[in-house]
């Protein structure tokens, strides 16, 4: 099971096209996932397990969470881009969508390549170097997800092993994020900014 603990992680998403690396680091803060949301990412991960092994790939989707009582609500939505151009259309309608609902938690679950390191200096070094992560030693595939809350972000990470020669992901690892950098992130407007 990987450990994120201190550690510094660049990845992009696994279309080869791209070859944007972001950086998310993973301080030992104590801060939790709120459970309720945590439960769903769970079942995120299961449906992409199943979708992995029976399709082969799992369709990047985001889930847009409305938590208050009297609006509560969950709303999915699919972005199968194939190319950076169609991908860069899908996040521009998500944006325009999140605007929109003005939901108060936003999930991305997408496919990635990793490249761990030990060090901020070795991540920016591969921040500066660029190139596919996918063809970096020491990279692997998992999937990805991205909590976005009012209160914080979170990431959960499963590594894509073999399982009988199925694809099968490990049991994801949970972290708050104090950084991020990408196309995938910072959805969420300044609180109030949507009124």
């Amino acid at each position: 099971m990987l450990n994120l603990r201190d550690m510094q992680i660049a990845t992009p998403e696994t279309d080869p096209m791209n070859q944007i690396i972001s950086l998310s680091y993973y301080p030992d803060t104590g801060r939790h996932m709120p459970g309720d949301v945590r439960e769903i990412v769970e079942g995120a991960f299961a449906l992409a397990n199943r979708h992995k092994r029976t399709r082969g790939e799992v369709t990047p989707v985001a889930l847009l969470l409305l938590t208050a009582d009297e609006e509560k609500g969950l709303m999915p939505y699919l972005l199968p881009y194939r190319s950076p151009e169609e991908k860069a259309v899908y996040m521009l309608e998500l944006r325009a969508l999140i605007a929109e609902m003005r939901p108060d938690v936003v999930v991305f679950l997408h496919e990635a390549w990793m490249r761990m390191t030990d060090t901020r200096e070795e991540a920016q070094q591969l921040l500066k170097n660029g190139g596919p992560v996918g063809q970096m030693p020491g990279a692997f595939e998992c999937l990805m997800v991205s909590v976005e809350t009012y209160d914080g972000t979170w990431t959960a990470v499963a590594k894509l092993t073999g399982r009988n020669g199925t694809p099968h992901f490990e049991p994801p690892v949970f972290g708050f994020v104090s950084e991020y950098e990408g196309q995938v992130m910072n959805f969420l407007p300044p609180r109030g900014a949507m009124k």
